[in-house]
């Protein structure tokens, strides 16, 4: 697996071959196609990472800062198929480069799609705690809402 810093120029090589329950869940979120949703998550964010193995890149993912007071951040991650492809080798890099996404926040949460099952369980794993589905997003759809509390800050 290899780690770089996410650029703008990176967005094309995930959104050709995105995940289609990530090209789903924006839509229901926020209305979003997944090329802006892409550009806007790496504009908002504090960090973030193009995610890759060997050549074929995985994923953009970031932390966005939701309140500096309260020490919140937005984890996001939204990526191509390849990751379901390299599961071993993407889950530990995902485990890794948890405690550089937890940097400098207290609790870090977000909402993720009630029918994207896959990262759902990928977020458990990850320790993240999962709501019960709740109405959320542009379109209302059922959403769990996920939080961690770090030990940073």
């Amino acid at each position: 697996m290899w780690v770089e810093p996410a650029q703008l120029a990176h967005v094309p090589l995930i959104a050709d071959n995105a995940r289609q329950a990530d090209v789903d869940e924006v839509a229901a979120s926020h209305g979003h196609a997944i090329e802006r949703a892409l550009e806007l998550s790496i504009r908002l964010s504090l960090r973030a990472w193009l995610i890759g193995h060997r050549e074929e890149p995985i994923g953009l993912f970031g932390v966005a800062t939701s309140s500096v007071l309260s020490g919140r951040g937005s984890p996001w991650f939204l990526g191509t198929n390849a990751a379901e492809r390299y599961p071993v080798a993407f889950l530990r890099a995902s485990r890794d480069l948890l405690p550089e996404v937890t940097r400098g926040f207290r609790v870090l949460e977000n909402w993720v799609d009630e029918r994207n099952t896959v990262s759902q369980r990928w977020l458990g794993w990850l320790g993240f705690e999962l709501s019960e589905p709740q109405p959320w997003g542009r379109e209302g759809r059922l959403f769990r809402h996920f939080q961690m509390r770090t030990n940073d800050v």
